[in-house]
């Protein structure tokens, strides 16, 4: 075992755009546009940055002639994120938001790999270099990867030697004695609140000397200690003085920043001790579900901050790391039916938290978290809450947001102006709202290059492993990249995780004219049939209706034997999580197939549940679902007018 004497074992131990529904009449319209616009709010949400220039007290590996420390590409396939490109990936939507001049950006949480006392000064060292070098200024809002309860947590991580090789890195030292080799060092500690948001001080988290504004929910000071709340466990028998994060702050005249901290650290039942991770419920199943039964001083807060705002004329944006509604609007509950009690199932809040901030008189609230890109809408009676779902730039659909303000009369104006050629979209700083006109701008970063040495590294590991090459590595540009990624992430993951294990083989084998052939075949039989026998049904008849259907359509069935499941499959997942920005991936001959297997076979409710064709029809039924929302456009405009206080 190794020690990594950096950071002492005392300072370790103190811390033991899719729409998805129809939207209601006075919702926002979707448009693709330029404009001129008076303010702009860069959003980037779960980062997850692992910079590869990390010391974690280990020999670390040669890439191109520099050190690096460097996450397996084992890990990679399998993760719902990416580890080594992580840090590139947030540089170049930096680079992108300089370039357009905008100085404002918000992180709206998961913003380190995992919380790490050396992921999280990295990242700020990156942070104040862009804050000094180009005068930017970020709000940051922690998520359930950057920080754990009061005292924090051990983290452990294996980083590659060489190719399919590996050694353990460990903040906990019983687990470090299990491997001769492994590295120890509080480098990897996770920390706690609040010191986790004192390193992080200078990033909108305590007040800053430019803001025009600042609070909390407890007042105007920053002092960690005024910014206490006890929390309750289920029984009410344990309870816990925690830190709360949030903040309302004012960066430029007229526009309010409302930071929601929903990071919810619940006390379990029991004896725990206060130190130990198993003494809180894990905050990344909470989120604003747990907001609501531990952080009651906030919906007070919230609405005594919309009141304001309305009477003082002041643009109000909220944001926090969790979603307020469900991004992917599953009222049929396809998840629930197909897979039962998935993570992404859990992670959904509840319909009383809409309630609740729209009760409150919030109006706009972004979230991330579930790395979606995703809008819900409801309005009820004369209040109405749009939520943005903000996709990761560490996964498919690597994107961030960008928020555009403007007057009501300017932004029409800007429209007519913007459609002139040669026009440029200009920035500026300030400005004071009488309407609050807003203009969302989801930003891919598909065209970022990859590194190749990075690329030809993963080839090595994969043949040293004797494993099967994979597409994602033949890629040349950072979309692409994540797309074929889907395809591990499918096979690794989602499929071991979720399907039946009969069907989970047999569709890797087969076609999209098999699944159709299959479906009517099961709706000529008496008896329940089983996609993994395909092979053993007669299909004759089935396949004459469907040549029928074909001809109908009209689509060749020769595009339905070209097509195979796992490219349905893939793309199935990848329209769940990015709507209309997966589509752009699609093999174009697929889409019709796709639409000809939504309307013939795709079934919400199908008359038996139980059935492998009744599973395959809710997954189709999803599919049309998924399809009908991926509305093309990189721009949603909303207007979202305040009521003035009486």
């Amino acid at each position: 075992m190794t020690v990594d004497n950096r950071h002492t074992r005392s300072e370790a131990s103190k811390h033991q755009l899719t729409l998805s529904c129809p939207l209601p009449d006075r919702a926002p319209t979707i448009a693709i546009m330029n404009s001129n616009e008076q303010t702009a709010i860069a959003v980037i949400a779960d980062a997850h940055c692992h910079d590869m220039d990390s010391d974690y007290g280990l020999k670390r590996t040669p890439l191109a002639g520099q050190a690096a420390t460097l996450r397996s590409w084992q890990d990679s396939r399998r993760s719902s994120r990416l580890f080594n490109e992580s840090t590139s990936a947030l540089l170049s939507a930096l680079e992108d938001i300089r370039r357009r001049g905008i100085r404002h950006v918000v992180l709206l949480g998961d913003y380190t790999d995992d919380g790490q006392t050396e992921a999280t000064a990295r990242l700020r060292t990156r942070l104040l270099d862009y804050r000094q070098r180009y005068d930017m200024a970020f709000y940051a809002i922690p998520g359930n990867h950057d920080c754990y309860g009061p005292h924090g947590k051990h983290q452990s991580t294996r980083f590659v030697t060489v190719p399919g090789e590996s050694v353990l890195v460990t903040s906990d030292p019983t687990y470090a004695a299990t491997e001769e080799n492994a590295v120890l060092t509080s480098a990897m500690y996770c920390q706690g609140t609040p010191r986790a948001l004192q390193s992080m001080a200078e990033f909108g988290l305590f007040p800053q000397a430019e803001h025009l504004h600042w609070e909390t929910p407890f007042g105007h000071a920053g002092d960690i200690g005024a910014r206490q709340y006890t929390a309750l466990s289920a029984d009410g028998q344990v309870s816990r003085s925690l830190t709360d994060a949030s903040y309302l702050v004012e960066p430029v005249t007229g526009l309010w920043l409302l930071m929601i901290d929903a990071n919810v650290f619940e006390p379990r039942n029991g004896q725990w001790r206060e130190t130990q991770k198993k003494a809180f419920l894990d905050s990344s199943d909470g989120g604003w579900n747990s907001v609501l039964r531990n952080r009651p001083h906030l919906l007070p807060w919230i609405e005594d901050v919309s009141r304001r705002a309305a009477a003082q004329g002041k643009q109000l944006l909220g944001f926090s790391h969790y979603p307020a509604m469900d991004p992917f609007d599953d009222h049929s509950d396809i998840e629930g039916r197909l897979f039962g009690q998935t993570d992404m199932r859990r992670r959904r809040p509840s319909e009383e938290v809409a309630k609740a901030l729209l009760g409150a008189g919030l109006q706009l609230h972004f979230g991330g978290h579930l790395h979606v890109n995703g809008y819900r809408h409801l309005q009820l009676e004369d209040r109405q809450l749009s939520d943005v779902a903000v996709p990761s730039t560490a996964t498919f659909p690597a994107a961030y947001q960008i928020i555009h303000i403007s007057h009501e009369n300017d932004l029409k104006h800007d429209l007519k102006h913007d459609q002139q050629p040669g026009h440029r979209p200009s920035q500026q700083t300030s400005h004071t709202f009488d309407h609050e006109n807003v203009r969302l701008e989801t930003v891919p970063l598909n065209d970022m290059p990859l590194n190749p040495d990075l690329l030809d590294y993963y080839r090595k590991e994969i043949r040293a492993m004797g494993a099967e090459p994979d597409q994602a590595l033949s890629a040349t540009h950072y979309g692409e990249f994540l797309y074929q990624r889907m395809h591990c992430r499918v096979v690794a993951h989602y499929l071991p995780r979720q399907w039946p294990p009969d069907m989970a083989d047999a569709v890797q084998r087969s076609n999209a004219a098999e699944l159709a052939t299959f479906l009517l075949a099961q709706q000529r039989s008496g008896q329940v049939l089983h996609y993994a026998s395909l092979e053993t049904i007669p299909r004759s008849a089935a396949t004459v209706e469907l040549q029928r259907l074909c001809e109908q359509h009209p689509l060749p069935l020769a595009e339905l034997e070209a097509c195979t499941l796992m490219h349905l499959l893939v793309d199935w997942y990848g329209l769940r999580q990015a709507g209309h920005q997966a589509c752009s991936f699609f093999k174009p001959r697929h889409l019709p197939v796709y639409h000809f297997l939504a309307e013939h076979f795709g079934d919400l409710a199908p008359p038996n549940n139980e059935t492998q064709a009744a599973f395959l029809q809710i997954f189709l039924g999803g599919l049309q679902q998924f399809l009908h929302g991926a509305i093309p456009g990189n721009s949603l405009i909303m207007s979202l007018p305040y009521r003035q206080s009486p």
